[in-house]
């Protein structure tokens, strides 16, 4: 009978040596760690974007109702110029 031939030969063992896996480790948690910093400066960004937003929006109604009034006052300046232009020639 011949010998048997091993099945592990010629394989890599999947063990990783324990400081490389400490290490692997903490790169893991740095990378976890940054990541939920990166995750709340955004929030934070978009918030600050959003009230801007929110901001300007206001800004622009509060114009558009001064040139809403702004546009009757003009219109109403119209009609009357109208009118005295019309007495005049009415006149003449």
């Amino acid at each position: 009978m011949g010998r048997k031939k091993s099945k592990i030969r010629g394989k890599k063992s999947k063990r990783i040596p324990k400081e490389k896996s400490e290490k692997m480790e903490k790169t893991i948690e740095k990378m976890q760690k940054m990541r939920q910093e990166d995750s709340v400066y955004l929030r934070d960004l978009l918030n600050q974007k959003l009230t801007w937003a929110i901001s300007e929006k206001q800004k622009a109604q509060t114009n558009i109702e001064k040139l809403k009034i702004q546009a009757h006052r003009l219109e109403g300046a119209i009609i009357f110029i109208k009118d005295v232009l019309a007495e005049r020639e009415e006149k003449e």
